[in-house]
């Protein structure tokens, strides 16, 4: 898209990852308290504690992204003012901040699965993640064009944390049947 697209989209991206690193912040610092809990045992303490998790960083998501959004023009143009550059990057900064909001529940997907020592499914979810990053972006580029180019970062991330819920929601159900087996066995 041309010299122009590389600069906007720097950075969008520049923004995209305040939004994100402040929420993966949250998510890594209550990993070692969900392994322990989770060695302990201890499930009614590491529920509250990623429920709080959940809306913080749901909270933390939507808020700079509504933040970014409204004041995206004035933001960009701290970086570059260029009329062309603003345009571009005005809708780029949308598109790339559209999945903040569901950002937390992705993160907290992933350190949740790592924290419980599900190795192979924490593994497999961040390869199955880069793949479907890699096909939605030239997916929607091919249907879409540039709207379609930039919203596939956030439909990545909209699309990897539905499935780190179904992944999560499935090693609950797993460690609940295995907890009640060696209760009755």
């Amino acid at each position: 898209y041309g010299d122009l697209f590389l600069a906007a989209n720097g950075v969008s991206s520049k923004l995209r990852m305040v939004v994100y690193m402040l929420i993966m912040g949250v998510c890594m610092g209550i990993q070692p308290a969900i392994s322990y809990y989770h060695g302990a045992k201890d499930r009614d303490r590491m529920r509250r504690i990623l429920r709080v998790a959940l809306l913080s960083t749901t909270a933390i998501g939507i808020l700079l992204s509504v933040a970014g959004a409204v004041f995206r023009n004035p933001l960009i143009a701290l970086f570059i003012n260029d009329a062309e550059v603003i345009r571009y990057g005005s809708v780029m900064v949308l598109g790339s901040l559209a999945g903040g909001p569901f950002q937390g529940v992705l993160q907290l997907s992933i350190v949740y699965l790592q924290g419980t020592g599900n190795v192979s499914a924490a593994t497999g979810f961040a390869v199955f993640r880069q793949i479907a990053h890699l096909l939605l972006l030239v997916g929607m580029n091919v249907l879409f064009g540039f709207i379609g180019l930039v919203f596939s970062a956030s439909a990545t991330t909209i699309l990897c944390a539905a499935t780190g819920v179904l992944l999560c929601r499935r090693q609950i159900v797993n460690a609940r049947t295995n907890m009640t087996n060696q209760q009755t066995g």
